[in-house]
């Protein structure tokens, strides 16, 4: 691998995107790790969203970080060499953050050649919870940490909030963060009818970063937004973590929830910019 320049990573970046791809890893069946980035694999379930992704952030994220390292030149034909280790992945992320646009375009196009289909310039803002500056959140209601029993109940949550129709991979990833509570938990709150209104998803290596967090994914049900639910759970979520965490990290989009995770405390620490690569299906498959 030829690296064609030295690059300081900045904290949050490194921070933010290690444990992205930390918690995907526990959530995959294997991960092949290359200096450009991560393969994730779950051979026996294709269809599952999740875990058949590559994943290219142009350097391999290992901690502790330095912050300090190289950005890669990744192999030219990125889809021919993925089409043969793993011919069912059909989804690829571009971390476009850090790499110039000149190298991130020329990937994007071998992609377009190859039959994906790109949606570029995706940005989502990194926020930090310092727990060393900032006092826990405190919730206004007490949510719960969920158990295998309210696995259907979280899966119906989960559609509700995102609009998934398909639940079958989505059953397989909500078990494997009920299933692995040394990394993942799973807290909820539940609405004036006793279903899951909200709910929150935390995860700490805490075999190699005990002192970092990362709120995985989080969600409302549209009919109880704008009730405090959301920001009680993630109050539960964060009170919820070892006492080793000093910092929590996020990704966010959307402004609403932007502004309640500033209430909460969190600060944004910078931007990520991505590109998603699908493969487009031929005639013959849809």
């Amino acid at each position: 691998m030829v690296h064609r320049h030295k690059s300081t990573l900045p904290q949050w970046y490194a921070e933010s995107r290690f444990l992205e791809t930390e918690a995907t890893s526990k959530l995959s069946d294997q991960t092949l790790n290359y200096t450009f980035g991560h393969l994730f694999q779950t051979p026996d379930n294709p269809h599952y969203h999740n875990g058949n992704q590559l994943q290219i952030n142009f350097c391999h994220l290992e901690f502790p970080w330095d912050c300090t390292g190289a950005l890669a030149d990744p192999p030219l034909d990125i889809p021919g060499i993925l089409r043969k280790l793993s011919p069912h992945t059909a989804r690829c992320v571009v971390d476009c953050t850090l790499k110039e646009a000149v190298d991130v375009e020329r990937l994007l196009k071998g992609f377009e050649n190859a039959g994906y289909e790109c949606n570029r310039d995706l940005v989502d803002h990194v926020m930090c919870l310092d727990l060393q500056k900032q006092p826990t959140p405190i919730a206004a209601k007490q949510g719960h940490l969920v158990n295998a029993g309210e696995l259907d109940a979280l899966v119906r949550c989960n559609q509700r909030c995102f609009g998934y129709e398909d639940a079958g991979w989505l059953r397989i990833k909500l078990q494997r963060e009920l299933d692995q509570q040394e990394w993942f938990r799973v807290f909820a709150i539940t609405d004036g009818n006793g279903d899951i209104g909200a709910f929150a998803v935390t995860f700490v290596p805490v075999e190699k970063a005990p002192d970092l967090a990362l709120v995985h994914v989080a969600g409302t049900v549209p009919e109880c937004r704008r009730r405090g639910l959301a920001s009680s759970v993630l109050s539960t979520a964060i009170a919820g973590l070892p006492t080793s965490v000093s910092r929590v990290y996020l990704q966010a989009c959307d402004p609403a929830a932007i502004s309640l995770y500033n209430k909460l405390g969190f600060e944004e620490v910078g931007k990520t910019t991505t590109a998603e690569c699908y493969i487009i299906p031929s005639e013959n498959q849809q």
